[in-house]
């Protein structure tokens, strides 16, 4: 489920800004990037420690620094400062503008910037069309014959959230992968200070406010939204509620989709007003018609909608569909990359078998036709997008 993925990020993204080491005042001439002006950093040594001031400018708002850093008797210098602004420009981009107005306290301890205290995100506008692509990420713990094993330290971050509250304010909003909604709500962040970085935990609920999202080819109101943070920030409880109304044959129905569990692994249910069966509701949701007034098209869209939905919830609804389009074979089969695929089959004739796969997750489509020339030996012939042609020879043996 991307967009709720999404409606996450935001909350990363001001984060980060936060946290992240503060760049050196520069002026960009293009007026779509960010302008950081007014930059002033002064140092006045006294006493075996070092007054830190500094202030800048961005948009209309500002950040100043006041602080020291002290090293007398110590191996290691210690330094603590006060970073406070007001609507702060952090991010402005075609992809969105962040401002936030920081109250926050830095302490340097034992070679860490601990960072706590308020941010304030007043305005955020997140607009994402796509993500990059990227190949899948190798688990840490494989293991490749033949290649030399490079041992990488890992460090602790510099960085470190230490109870840091993050209030989103009245314009933060989110528009990317099919869900524009406005954001409301807060997270308590904190981080490990050990060598896992990305480790941040958070407590907290993010609401989505006046939110829609595309699904099935249908757009559905987000009539309850919420992001429930009580752990690891990037896999929140979800708590949502989406619908669309539906007027068939003078008769009023809504339809839609209940989602919860965690990001990880999102529980979804279809439900009705007034109640029905999860098949014809299906079809109400993505066609605007019960299953026995949609064509075989139709029929075919309610099942992608049952795949889509979770695995677990769509093997009966895709063997009901199989009898409702009166083919022989319909179901769920493994891929040769190991994913998974809705699988059509019909009979013609007495020795020809023909069934089509296409990839839930891929996307590739894959056609096989097995002729039986005997008791025990058949040929098969597949052709498709993931694979070259191939013909195979079969010699069954019945144990």
């Amino acid at each position: 489920m991307f967009p709720f993925l999404g409606a996450a990020a935001i909350v990363a993204l001001s984060v980060g800004c936060a946290s992240s080491p503060p760049a050196q005042p520069q002026v960009a001439a293009d007026p779509e990037m960010l302008v950081v002006s007014g930059g002033r950093f002064t140092m006045g040594r006294d006493d075996g420690q070092v007054a830190l001031k500094g202030n800048a400018r961005s948009g209309k708002g500002y950040v100043a620094l006041d602080g020291t850093l002290a090293w007398r008797d110590q191996l290691v210098p210690t330094a603590e400062a006060t970073v406070k602004g007001r609507v702060f420009d952090v991010i402005r981009l075609p992809e969105g503008l962040v401002q936030i107005s920081p109250d926050v306290r830095v302490v340097l301890r034992e070679g860490q910037f601990h960072v706590g205290g308020d941010l304030v995100v007043p305005r955020a506008e997140i607009r994402l069309k796509r993500l990059e692509q990227s190949g899948v990420q190798v688990s840490p713990d494989t293991i490749v014959h033949g290649r030399d094993v490079v041992s990488v330290e890992k460090r602790p971050p510099l960085f470190v959230l230490d109870d840091l509250q993050v209030t989103l304010g009245k314009k933060v909003s989110f528009e990317g992968f099919g869900l524009k909604t406005g954001l409301a709500g807060g997270l308590l962040l904190n981080q490990s200070v050990g060598a896992d970085a990305g480790l941040v935990s958070g407590s907290g609920v993010i609401s989505l406010r006046d939110g829609q999202f595309s699904a099935f080819g249908q757009k559905l109101a987000i009539e309850r939204g919420s992001l429930l943070f009580s752990g690891v920030v990037t896999d929140p409880g979800l708590d949502v509620k989406a619908s669309r109304e539906v007027t068939y044959e003078g008769r009023n129905v809504t339809v839609g989709v209940l989602l919860s569990g965690r990001l990880s692994r999102i529980e979804t249910r279809v439900f009705s007003e007034p109640a029905m069966g999860e098949l014809d509701a299906l079809s109400y949701l993505t066609t605007g018609k019960p299953l026995s007034a949609a064509g075989v098209g139709d029929r075919y869209a309610v099942s992608n909608a049952a795949i889509s939905l979770g695995l677990n919830q769509a093997l009966p609804v895709v063997q009901q569909l199989g009898s409702a389009l009166s083919v022989d074979e319909i179901g769920l089969d493994t891929t040769a990359a190991g994913g998974t695929a809705v699988m059509v089959g019909e009979q013609l004739g007495k020795n020809l078998f023909i069934r089509y796969s296409y990839g839930i997750f891929d996307k590739l489509g894959t056609l096989k036709a097995t002729y039986k020339l005997g008791r025990r030996i058949s040929i098969e012939g597949s052709s498709g997008e993931a694979q070259a042609q191939a013909l195979d020879l079969i010699y069954s043996i019945n144990w």
